[in-house]
């Protein structure tokens, strides 16, 4: 825009349509998890203390690991969120158990009542904080942990468009 320009300074705008979305596409390594059969009410906050937990186990930085729900569906997808995959979302399948009972305690902490960046939460995920309900999981983990309860799930590498917000 210039002072001298008979234009407006709406029209230096860049224009963009509300269902649209800027994101980065690339390749990365997935694992999608199927809880049908569940009684889970709060896919949001099992999203959470999984990435939580896997991010813990595999001994990455917050936010290297991101996930989200396929809605409609009992599936979450979970994911290395760094191009090409590093291979942090593989100690889901290898250390399962281990990523369960990480869980278990990260919501078993008394930091708070429903979720916070001291357990399940995190900065990268702050806009989950205000739905997550820790204590509404419990129970499925507890079925996981000994056994009565399992979960599906399947290693893929996919190419995900992720937005960066």
């Amino acid at each position: 825009y210039s002072k001298n320009s008979k234009r407006s300074t709406y029209d230096n705008h860049i224009h963009t349509y509300t269902n649209r979305v800027i994101g980065t596409k690339f390749k990365t390594r997935a694992v999608i998890i199927d809880y049908s059969g569940s009684d889970l009410s709060n896919p949001l906050t099992f999203l959470n203390a999984l990435i939580s937990a896997t991010t813990i186990e595999a001994g990455c930085e917050d936010g290297e690991i991101g996930g989200l729900i396929l809605y409609n569906t009992s599936k979450l997808i979970i994911f290395d969120n760094v191009e090409g995959g590093v291979g942090f979302v593989d100690i889901l399948s290898k250390k399962w158990q281990l990523v369960i009972e990480r869980a278990k305690k990260l919501c078993n902490q008394g930091c708070c009542n429903d979720g916070c960046v001291r357990c399940i939460g995190s900065f990268r995920r702050q806009r989950d904080l205000d739905h997550l309900r820790k204590k509404e999981i419990l129970p499925l983990l507890s079925s996981i942990v000994i056994g009565s309860f399992r979960i599906s799930f399947i290693l893929e590498i996919l190419s995900l468009e992720v937005t960066k917000s």
